[in-house]
């Protein structure tokens, strides 16, 4: 292979593989910041952790209301024409729209605190939420900031602001905790929710003064001038859609969340337990389930911009290449992430001081990982394609499912109701996802290949490790001993792999050549 052409791959790939660090660091970081809280406040804390940060979601929501997808989309499609001066213009309008809601968000939920912890039934949140409020504003320019960034190709730079977000956060609470121990569970809240908005504003600073270094290097124009009409409503075009769809999902993400505890009591269960068994779902297992996606969302960073430039130029055949590949790739990913969860769950469980009923939940909720991890691929692939509008219903089917089911069953059926609406509205909103992507392009799922071969290979290559190691899992791995059982599952899994035939090596350089060459920002400087 020539130098050359090997270092336009090359280059691409190591950005992917450093953002896949990036991301499992972020992933280990919050887990581990879970691992270390929940030691500390028990589950019950955490069942109050979890409801601060629920409201919180929403009002972040509120705040960045679609802001980095449209600045993303809008950089990209100019970068992929060559239209640098249109760069500054659109970040210019994406930070007066985000400040401004940051700024009316944050004050809104100051202000609405009180009627807010109402809502949820518990006063506890009042002051933690007051708090998360403060950072609003700069949580919303972050937002418009790591768009650009990731429009740019510059996916790295724009993550490493999570990381410092990140670590603000944990070091922080860990210093307050050291200076003054919390006397019970809502003062050490409180104490996380003051320093993760101590990390918003280290994070924007980040960004900001990122941007201010780079921002006379773009080159002059090198294509037409831009000719879409106003940049402020093309920008609202991508926003508000997106918005909307965000405010449904986080509503109905905060309105579940007051729903669960409520519905739980309603079916006989106690208020403690209630709020127990919430922060072992919420604040333990579920974040423990999407902690392998992080090695996909590095991935799907990438997949935007490079989906947006392929379709604005119309190249049917290298975009429908690309989506058959992220597919097949997903999907032999997350089956393998449910054989490990299915088979180590005992083990993955000790990781938490207060484990009780963690195993029990992950087993029960492994067979979704492949559903998440699909349906956040297909979404990322949908947005690169314009199509914001049509997963707007998609979501609003989603969440008026989840709020019958959890009016219809949680009060009936307790915690087993409440896994049920876990899977049927996710597997809901991941098939409108697949039939939409198949409806605009040509690719046809093959269901044999791409799921039951690859989820028998990891069933077969996790039970096999299990096996194999014997007497040292007799009561379940240590956390010491996890990483040895998952890369001897992972060496038996491969090879049952390629023996099945779920696993080409096409498919890996369909990526290779696609993620290979993205549109980055050229160096030069404006004359």
């Amino acid at each position: 292979m020539a130098a050359a052409e090997r270092k336009n791959w090359a280059r691409p790939l190591y950005s992917a593989a450093a953002l896949t660090a990036l991301g499992l660091v972020l992933k280990t970081m919050s887990i581990g910041f879970k691992i270390y809280l929940s030691g500390i406040i028990g589950s019950q804390g955490m069942g109050l952790y979890q409801l601060v940060f629920s409201l919180f979601g929403f009002a972040a929501t509120l705040a960045m209301s679609g802001a980095q997808l449209g600045v993303t989309q809008l950089c990209a499609a100019a970068i992929a024409r060559r239209q640098f001066s249109t760069l500054p213009r659109v970040l210019r309008r994406a930070g007066l729209y985000a400040l401004s809601l940051g700024l009316l968000t944050g004050l809104g939920g100051w202000a609405l605190a009180p009627r807010l912890g109402a809502l949820l039934g518990n006063a506890q949140t009042v002051y933690p939420f007051r708090l998360l409020a403060l950072g609003l504003p700069f949580l919303a320019l972050s937002a418009c900031l790591q768009g650009y960034f990731y429009a740019g190709s510059k996916i790295v730079q724009g993550t490493l602001a999570n990381v410092v977000k990140r670590l603000c956060k944990m070091g922080l609470t860990a210093l307050l905790f050291s200076l003054q121990p919390p006397a019970g569970a809502a003062e050490a809240v409180a104490t996380a929710c003051f320093a993760s908005t101590c990390g918003e504003v280290g994070g924007c600073l980040y960004l900001g003064a990122l941007y201010w270094r780079g921002r006379r290097d773009l080159p002059p124009d090198r294509g037409p001038a831009w000719d879409g009409g106003s940049l402020g409503l093309a920008f609202l075009r991508i926003c508000i859609p997106v918005a909307l769809c965000s405010y449904l999902q986080s509503g109905f993400n905060t309105l579940e969340n007051t729903l669960v505890p409520q519905g739980l009591q309603q079916s006989g269960t106690s208020a403690e337990l209630a709020l127990s068994q919430y922060g072992v779902l919420g604040g333990m297992v579920l974040p423990l389930l999407s902690y392998p996606g992080a090695l996909l969302a590095s991935f799907s960073m990438l997949l935007i911009p490079v989906v947006v430039k392929l379709h604005t130029l119309q190249n049917t055949r290298k975009l429908e290449e690309l989506i058959v590949a992220v597919v097949r790739l997903t999907l032999l990913f997350s089956c393998f992430v449910t054989g490990i969860f299915l088979v180590f769950s005992d083990s993955l469980a000790a990781i938490f001081p207060t484990g009780e009923g963690v195993s029990a939940f992950l087993q029960a909720l492994a067979p979704l990982v492949p559903v998440l991890f699909l349906d956040h691929a297909v979404d990322c692939v949908l947005k690169g394609m314009g199509e914001q509008n049509r997963l707007l219903w998609h979501n609003i089917a989603d969440m008026a499912l989840t709020a019958a089911l959890l009016v219809l069953l949680l009060p009936r059926f307790g915690i087993r109701g409440y896994i049920v609406t876990l899977y049927l509205p996710s597997a809901l909103n991941t098939g409108l996802g697949l039939w939409l992507l198949c409806r605009r392009t040509e690719v046809v799922p093959r269901w044999g290949l791409w799921v039951i071969r690859p989820l028998a290979a990891a069933l077969l290559g996790c039970a096999g490790a299990r096996l194999l190691l014997g007497p040292l899992l007799a009561g379940g791995a240590s956390p010491g001993q996890l990483p040895a059982a998952i890369g001897l599952s992972l060496a038996l899994f491969l090879p049952l792999c390629r023996l099945l035939g779920c696993a080409k090596k096409a498919d890996w350089q369909t990526l290779r050549r696609l993620l290979g060459k993205p549109e980055r920002l050229p160096k030069g400087r404006n004359k």
